[in-house]
């Protein structure tokens, strides 16, 4: 029987079987230790038929041959625990066909198992094998890729002892562990590769803080001196913070003393963007900050512009009353410090003459 050459027959019934698989396929397994004998009883029923329907001078197919096997019992031999059992040729037959049918179904089960994962763990294996690869010329360990190869070695252990024991989600876990491995692999290629750029990058992304945090010490002054108590206004950092002992530029000078891989150079590097990035999101913060009441003060002055064209083009340029506020209005937002409130007030109240 072809099922016999089946690897999945073979493990069912070599007796290493683990778990649920095991308690699922012991009837299997007991099937299939009593399928032999019942066929080898059913074999020489047949030739002992046979040989007596030689003697008679019956002819194959005919009927006496029939008649002769149906007349026949089948026996067969138990085992230490089962009595001697008789068959009839149908009997026989249909035992036959009912155990090999619970040897070929568990056996489809397991192949189909086998058909899924294996290309899997393949696949596997031979991703894990080119980031090894990739670890050794890049002079790192990746803890990643011997979690993954764990997974494989695990999930293909179980296949082999216990594949319907094995979890639903589990192809999904190799899988999605593998691609984790990739991803960190490829990070780190990426990180070594892009390490002498951003080497080179360091001083223009020092240039721009000094820029940032001058512009934004600028500007609070300009709002100190345009506004009057303005809102709000931010501490600007001061230009030691970049260029002092301690700072930036001397950490970035200090930074690789002492390092010989790659790797240390890049997480220092990495440690030392970061606190760049982190000073300019406090310097663009302050500025904004900082620029908030001037950008105040100007939105007031283009409303203005707006109420003076407003007043020329409804007729009423020579409106004294109009006039009167809107030259107050003008003379508050052009004299320094600017009273923002009392100028936005002015404002108002030349919008509602204007609606009057």
């Amino acid at each position: 029987m072809d099922v016999e050459l089946s690897p999945s027959y073979l493990m069912l019934t070599a007796g290493s079987l683990e778990g649920e698989t095991k308690r699922k396929f012991q009837r299997a397994a007991a099937d299939a230790a009593a399928l032999w004998p019942l066929l080898g009883a059913v074999d020489n029923a047949l030739a002992l038929a046979n040989d007596e329907a030689d003697k008679k001078g019956f002819r194959k197919g005919s009927n006496e041959l029939a008649r002769l096997l149906r007349s026949r019992w089948i026996a067969v031999p138990g085992g230490s625990f089962q009595p001697d059992r008789r068959f009839s040729p149908a009997e026989a037959i249909e035992e036959l066909r009912v155990r090999f049918e619970a040897i070929r179904e568990g056996a489809a089960l397991v192949d189909q198992l086998w058909l899924e994962l294996l290309p899997r763990l393949d696949a596997a294996k031979l991703t894990l094998a080119r980031l090894d690869d990739e670890a050794a010329n890049l002079g790192v360990r990746e803890p990643l890729v011997g979690r993954a190869r764990a997974t494989v070695v695990d999930l293909e252990a179980r296949l082999l002892g216990d594949p319907l024991g094995i979890a639903e989600g589990a192809p999904a876990e190799l899988d999605d562990a593998v691609a984790l491995a990739a991803s960190q692999m490829a990070q780190l290629r990426s990180g070594h590769d892009a390490l002498g750029d951003d080497l080179k990058a360091t001083e223009v992304a020092l240039a721009r803080l000094r820029v940032l945090r001058s512009g934004s010490a600028a500007t609070r002054i300009s709002s100190l001196a345009g506004v009057l108590d303005p809102e709000g206004l931010i501490h600007t950092p001061g230009p030691q913070i970049i260029d002092g002992p301690g700072g930036l530029a001397e950490q970035l000078d200090a930074l690789f003393e002492g390092t010989t891989s790659w790797v240390q150079r890049r997480t220092l590097l990495d440690g030392w963007l970061k606190s760049v990035d982190r000073l300019k999101a406090q310097l663009e913060r302050a500025e904004a900050a900082n620029r908030a009441p001037l950008n105040r003060r100007g939105e007031l002055r283009g409303r203005l512009t707006a109420y003076r064209a407003k007043m020329a083009a409804v007729g009423r340029g020579e409106d004294l009353r109009l006039s009167d506020l809107a030259d107050e209005a003008r003379a508050e937002l052009y004299t320094a410090p600017v009273d923002l409130d009392r100028a936005a007030g002015l404002i108002d109240q030349l919008a509602n003459e204007l609606r009057a």
